[in-house]
């Protein structure tokens, strides 16, 4: 009897990682038939082929919609959408009594969304909400899931962006959070799971902001990033910048950003622009100056009666002629499963795939770029003494 019991456990036990993995939704994009009316290119293909750079696209329509056929005797349980331009809430519709009537539905206006509904059989209709005006339909990605759990692995599930900051990491462009920052995403949103925002200045691509969105979402990113929307342009005087992108509005932008998310900590790139981007360097002379003019209660910029006046207790920059604080990127992290956050900085880049033949990696300790090379350029709680940590004199009770 004791015998058979054990046999029978450890059947079971052999069994168990294979009923787990069939949990997993099985994706059956390819296996399903696809209509878009006014699709400029006639196919679905580029909205399948899982290259970011690529999307299908429909003329601009009212409320545009896409019919899905599943192949047969399979069930469609959810459907996830990777956006290019402006990205649409949708509902999913089948037919009853010859009327669309809606299962399902994603309401936030972010550009990976995500539907879940009761398994079905029939043909469904992705009707997508255009506010009431024709709206070019443009899909990067789309996944049609079976029955069954989530895939973890390639649906993101985007929180709203935090209330209130414990840190707030401010790039120029997509990438340069992982190229200059290192490990220091992965270790304050992933490890210590820090209230953590991050802003970006200006992302001129469509497809640059899914990489950015799969980048932060593997170093363990889960609130929506801050996309300013300020013009990329190639110029080599950092001047030039501050009139194309009207340094006033800019700092009063930046102003309202802080005393919105009242982060305690506010890390940013080098003051010198790494290699001497002129719009980094721009970039940060006016967040430097918004930081100051935040706990101005001279200054207003339309944010100082909704959101009040706010200091922030440290302000970092990569570098720096003499830095002040020294990280260490290369300790195993739990959140991670033991992964160092330089590897998995490492790991969030390749999600860049437009700039993977570029110049840059992410730099680690001793590169010209050294991503554990920091220079506290302003605190209202002391100097760094320790090191390794940004947190550093910050009380708890502030943190989140």
């Amino acid at each position: 009897m004791k015998k058979s019991l054990i046999c029978l456990l450890l059947l079971l036990a052999l069994l168990t990682p294979s009923l787990c993995a069939a949990d997993t939704a099985a994706e059956i994009t390819a296996d399903c038939k696809f209509q878009i009316p006014n699709n400029k290119d006639l196919n679905s293909a580029d909205m399948r082929d899982r290259n970011t750079m690529t999307a299908t696209s429909a003329e601009p329509y009212r409320n545009p919609y896409i019919i899905i056929t599943p192949p047969e005797g399979q069930k469609v349980g959810a459907i996830y959408i990777c956006f290019g331009r402006m990205a649409m809430p949708f509902s999913v519709q089948i037919q009853r009594y010859g009327h669309w009537v809606e299962i399902g539905h994603s309401n936030d206006g972010w550009q990976q969304l995500y539907a879940e509904f009761e398994p079905t059989g029939q043909q469904i209709r992705l009707k997508f909400d255009s506010f009431g005006v024709a709206r070019t339909l443009v899909i990067r990605e789309i996944y049609v899931y079976g029955a069954g759990e989530r895939d973890e692995e390639t649906v993101h599930i985007w929180e709203p962006t935090v209330e209130k900051a414990d840190i707030l990491f401010v790039a120029t462009h997509p990438d340069d959070e992982i190229l200059w920052f290192g490990g220091a995403i992965p270790t304050y949103a992933g490890e210590k799971q820090a209230a953590t925002a991050v802003l970006y200045m200006t992302c001129r691509y469509e497809y640059r902001l899914l990489e950015l969105l799969d980048g932060l979402w593997h170093c363990g990113v889960r609130t929506y990033p801050i996309l300013a929307g300020f013009e990329d342009f190639e110029t080599e005087r950092w001047q030039d910048v501050l009139t194309t992108w009207n340094e006033k509005a800019v700092i009063k932008y930046l102003v309202s950003q802080i005393r919105t998310l009242k982060p305690e900590v506010i890390v940013t790139q080098d003051e010198k622009g790494e290699y001497g981007h002129s719009n980094h360097v721009a970039a940060v002379k006016m967040l430097i100056e918004a930081v100051a003019l935040a706990a101005d209660e001279t200054y207003n910029g339309g944010s100082l009666a909704k959101y009040g006046t706010w200091q922030t207790k440290k302000l970092y920059v990569h570098l720096g002629d003499d830095p002040t604080t020294v990280m260490d990127w290369h300790h195993p992290l739990d959140f991670f499963d033991g992964k160092d956050s330089y590897t998995v900085a490492c790991e969030a880049f390749t999600y860049h795939q437009s700039q993977l033949n570029g110049p840059h990696t992410v730099a680690d300790a001793g590169d010209p770029y050294d991503s554990t090379l920091w220079t506290l350029l302003y605190s209202a709680v002391g100097e760094d003494t320790q090191g390794g940590d940004f947190f550093e004199n910050i009380p708890l009770e502030c943190l989140q």
